[in-house]
């Protein structure tokens, strides 16, 4: 993972990730705010911690369905 070069986050996506390492979160963001920065910042962070016995690390990610902005 360390081909993937790091970007310096927003003060609000920053406050994001802080919210979704502590707990399950749904961020609705508009186009071009940085989702996918976020997410990458919190793939690499789980995937940085070690795994506990019989425990699963899992990320999802989905796209806005048509109507919601």
């Amino acid at each position: 993972m360390n081909d993937i070069p790091d970007s310096v986050p927003r003060a609000y996506q920053n406050e994001i990730f802080q919210h979704a390492i502590r707990k399950n979160i749904i961020a609705v963001m508009g186009t071009g705010t940085g989702k996918t920065l976020i997410a990458c910042m919190l793939i690499k962070y789980m995937h940085s911690i070690p795994l506990r016995k019989g425990s699963q690390k899992k990320v999802g990610l989905s796209r806005m369905q048509d109507g919601y902005s």
